[in-house]
């Protein structure tokens, strides 16, 4: 299968035949403690990658906060990975969303294989137009996610409308320090985008200028 990308707007169809056609690719990297895939956070702790995967979690259940009793949104959620993890090692409910079926197939026999499918939920849901009521969770989880949304600011939105009035967003992800200054950057960006189904990355400022403009408070960059 070769996929045929608009980088102007990657649709989520596109998007989700992306990520079901990429699972079993995908899965051979996957470690059983993290179930995930992503860069990691490396640290003078970490010795190797696994290591750095499980730090993602840690470093940002402890940046947001996560205690006892918060109910999470794990907004693209993947193979469930952080909403296990959380699950496992805080006493929270996880709810994750993604618009892949595999994923949600993958996802749903991971929770039960850990035994933590009491604690969370796993649903076919656009982070974009999630459906659930507003105020609906204590805590938005993101990780490397958000870069697939076309407008990162409609994310934001709809991540806003369901946290309870005063509670948490945590975003990581990949985003620009500042726009390509010449078609050789340009050409680079465009060939990791398309590799990635994405069809922009955020950059920095403007991504923590769209966190004020829809109402987000004490931002926290690191």
């Amino acid at each position: 299968m070769k996929f045929i990308f608009n980088l102007k707007f990657m649709d989520k169809e596109v998007i989700k035949e992306y990520y079901d056609y990429t699972l079993p690719f995908y899965r051979f990297f996957y470690h059983k403690e993290s179930n995930a895939v992503h860069y990691g956070f490396w640290d003078k702790s970490v010795k190797n990658h696994t290591e750095a995967l499980l730090n993602v979690h840690k470093f940002l259940a402890e940046a947001v906060g996560v205690k006892s009793g918060d109910v999470i949104l794990d907004a693209g959620c993947g193979i469930g990975g952080s909403a296990i993890w959380l699950a496992k090692n805080y006493d929270t409910k996880v709810v994750g969303i993604t618009i892949s079926e595999k994923q949600l197939e993958e996802a749903k026999n991971l929770s039960l294989k850990n035994k933590v499918d009491l604690a969370t939920n796993f649903y076919k849901k656009d982070f974009l137009n999630s459906g659930f009521d507003n105020e609906s969770f204590s805590v938005v989880w993101a990780i490397e996610s958000v870069c697939h949304a076309e407008d990162k600011k409609d994310f934001l939105k709809e991540a806003y409308r369901l946290l309870k009035n005063g509670e948490r967003l945590v975003v990581d992800d990949g985003f620009l320090l500042r726009q390509p200054k010449d078609k050789h950057e340009e050409k680079d960006l465009s060939a990791f985008l398309e590799g990635m189904a994405l069809s922009n990355l955020a950059v920095e400022s403007e991504f923590k200028k769209s966190l004020e403009e829809v109402g987000f408070k004490n931002i926290k960059i690191y």
